[in-house]
């Protein structure tokens, strides 16, 4: 009671939260690793229609026990996966890397990653292969993305010279309120859209040799 009180007598915080309705906003973690682990394949297999998953290396979803058969669940279930690596042959990941120069080796983290998710993919039926894709991009990678149909999703903001389990974290849901700006969700959207069809190359039989750790060369 004491609470609603307080909100009741301070109009800004109710003005406050009305513009993170309209932006959006949901949630917001102080740091990635402050969402419980659970959550994350909770997400996944929570999607009907499709999953976008952009990100460096995604080696906590390759390491979590439970990911694969999310994944696979989700596939025989018709929905559209798309997980995007951050390209362990380019520019941009090597200023990553000096950036988390704190004991992880981090194009060898994406292309270890890369091979888990080829693995399961050549193990897959072939029409489950079609629903699942993989690609590299190459832009500046300032954050995670975890995209859940068009119902929400969940960004992580790269910090430079930090971990990116230490990033902020926001869960975002498509504006529900008029605003004379666009919404996170929305702007969100807009740029995994772009990295998707501007930045990234898909993975495959002809060039998946490439994205591989060097043992498989």
């Amino acid at each position: 009671m004491a609470t609603v009180l307080v909100w009741m007598m301070a109009p800004v915080n109710e003005e406050a939260y009305e513009e993170f309705l309209s932006l959006g906003i949901s949630r917001a973690y102080p740091s990635r690793d402050r969402v419980e682990s659970p959550q994350w394949v909770t997400w996944l297999r929570s999607s009907r229609r499709k999953c976008v998953l952009l990100g460096t290396s995604h080696s906590k979803w390759c390491t979590d026990p439970t990911f694969r058969a999310a994944l696979e669940d989700r596939l025989r279930n018709h929905v559209n996966v798309v997980i995007l690596f951050l390209d362990p042959t380019k520019s941009a990941v090597k200023v990553r890397a000096i950036e988390e120069a704190t004991g992880r080796d981090t194009v060898h983290e994406i292309r270890t990653a890369i091979r888990v998710l080829w693995t399961i993919r050549t193990e897959l039926a072939p029409e489950l292969q079609a629903r699942l894709k993989l690609y590299v991009w190459e832009a500046t990678p300032s954050m995670g993305v975890t995209w859940i149909d068009d119902r929400f999703m969940v960004v992580s903001h790269i910090l430079a010279g930090s971990m990116n389990v230490t990033s902020p974290c926001l869960l975002l849901e498509p504006g529900r309120y008029r605003s004379e700006h666009q919404g996170l969700y929305e702007k969100y959207a807009d740029n995994v859209q772009l990295i998707v069809r501007k930045f990234s190359t898909e993975i495959t039989v002809g060039n998946v040799h490439d994205f591989l750790p060097e043992e498989h060369h």
